[in-house]
């Protein structure tokens, strides 16, 4: 690894502001195309910037990982001396896109624009534009026009509060049981197996 890469890594890190990492990553980041706008809020630079192109507009919150590659050859190797290398791929991420915190998005996937990465997501596919996305492997659950919706909806509702009263209303809501999904009992695949066996 170069020393200049080091030092490069060592100063993303330290970078406190998501958008002025942002804006390193556009001067100095070494991606194949990055536009305007970008918060980035992961404290490490992605591996193989040069495999991952960002369009303009684009949150990506704290924990987000680009893999553009595996390191399976190294395992390869040690059976068979000299018949594998790095197996690597693209990313590129559209306009206006969310990514939430602790995704991965995985090679060859490209995410369309206005589209909704829910937190904790593995981006195994192409993301068409406009959706929303949640879940190991990621699946469409949404639109991503209808939470924008319904954001401009709750920015209206509050923006006379101040910040106070909103999270005392929010308490209020949670202790009511308000905007909180509560899960029904399930029978879990376990219990099913179970169940047929011992029949």
């Amino acid at each position: 690894m170069k020393l200049s890469y080091v030092i490069k890594k060592i100063r993303f890190a330290f970078i406190f502001s998501a958008k002025k990492r942002g804006e390193f990553l556009r001067k100095k980041g070494g991606l194949k195309e990055i536009g305007e706008n970008i918060f980035f809020q992961p404290r490490k630079l992605p591996g193989d910037p040069e495999l991952l192109r960002f369009k303009s507009n684009i949150a990506v919150a704290s924990g987000v990982v680009f893999v553009t590659h595996d390191v399976m050859h190294y395992i390869f190797n040690n059976i068979e001396k000299n018949t594998a290398d790095y197996h690597m791929g693209c990313i590129e991420v559209g306009n206006n896109v969310f990514i939430g915190a602790n995704s991965v998005i995985l090679p060859n996937v490209k995410i369309g624009d206005n589209c909704i990465i829910a937190a904790g997501s593995i981006v195994t596919k192409d993301v068409p534009s406009g959706s929303v996305v949640a879940g190991n492997p990621a699946k469409n659950i949404g639109d991503f026009y209808s939470v924008l919706e319904e954001r401009k909806r709750e920015f209206e509702s509050r923006k006379s509060k101040s910040r106070e009263q909103i999270v005392n209303e929010l308490w209020e809501d949670f202790e009511k049981g308000k905007n909180r999904k509560v899960l029904e009992k399930q029978t879990s695949y376990w219990e099913v197996n179970c169940a047929i066996r011992h029949r």
